[in-house]
């Protein structure tokens, strides 16, 4: 979550918010993403991986109000997207 002080939207006063929530939210997703098994383990008997991250996080999402928050999603967005640009 420190990492996130390099974008300038973590400055925004909204964002400051999640950002803290998001600290706190740190060990309850944890759990969830431990449980992902290793590329090996998720192979099928063609070798194809059986992971699907969108259906894991539609699983988890809603324990996960300030990862999910569409503010941050879009903010971020938005900053990978300028900085593509450039």
């Amino acid at each position: 979550m420190e990492g996130l002080k390099i974008f300038k939207l973590s400055h925004h006063t909204q964002i400051m918010v999640q950002i803290e929530v998001m600290k706190n939210e740190v060990i309850t997703y944890q759990t969830p993403a431990d449980s992902i098994k290793s590329l090996v383990e998720r192979k099928d008997d063609k070798g194809q991986n059986t992971f699907d991250i969108l259906d894991w996080w539609k699983e988890n999402c809603a324990k996960l109000p300030a990862f999910t928050s569409d503010y941050i999603h879009l903010s971020i967005q938005s900053q990978f997207n300028i900085r593509s640009l450039q």
